[in-house]
């Protein structure tokens, strides 16, 4: 076995592709033709998988969510030392959640902006789509928590 067999955490930084859920109904959700205004999918066939909505997503083991998680730390120890406080309590702890979850998100797959164009993963494109409700909030943290979500297949033998 190569070293490099053992490794983790690059697959999870490379980040898995998660196929989003409507956040009232439940349903995998789709673009194009064959799929509702909401993302249902009503087509005669199956859904290519070519028109599923969602996210690539990084894993709670990869590097730069590790390395994120520790200046995070940082960041509140120092701002827990500094006598003037720029945030409540709930507030801080609000944004440090929100900046966590933009972290996970790596790439945004069939989600078009207001300009009708694919929706490019800034930091602003990312915090605006994680505000947009809390069940989706909750998707991402779930799929990224799951280890199996980022492993290849073994190949048969």
């Amino acid at each position: 076995m190569l070293l490099t067999d053992l490794d983790t955490k690059s697959p999870q930084d490379e980040g898995a592709f998660l196929h989003l859920h409507h956040t009232k109904y439940g349903f995998p959700m789709y673009t194009g033709e064959g799929a509702t205004k909401q993302g249902e999918w009503i087509g005669s066939e199956d859904p290519p998988q070519s028109a599923a909505i969602g996210l690539i997503v990084r894993g709670m083991e990869s590097q730069t969510i590790q390395s994120f998680t520790r200046k995070q730390k940082a960041r509140m120890m120092l701002d827990q030392t500094k006598s003037k406080v720029k945030f409540s309590q709930d507030d801080a702890e609000h944004e440090s959640g929100l900046q966590f979850a933009c972290a996970l998100i790596v790439s945004f797959v069939n989600i078009e902006g207001s300009n009708g164009k694919p929706l490019e993963p800034t930091d602003e494109n990312k915090r605006a789509f994680v505000e947009l409700s809390d069940d989706i909030s909750r998707q991402l943290l779930a799929f990224s928590r799951e280890r199996d979500n980022f492993f290849k297949p073994l190949p048969s033998a």
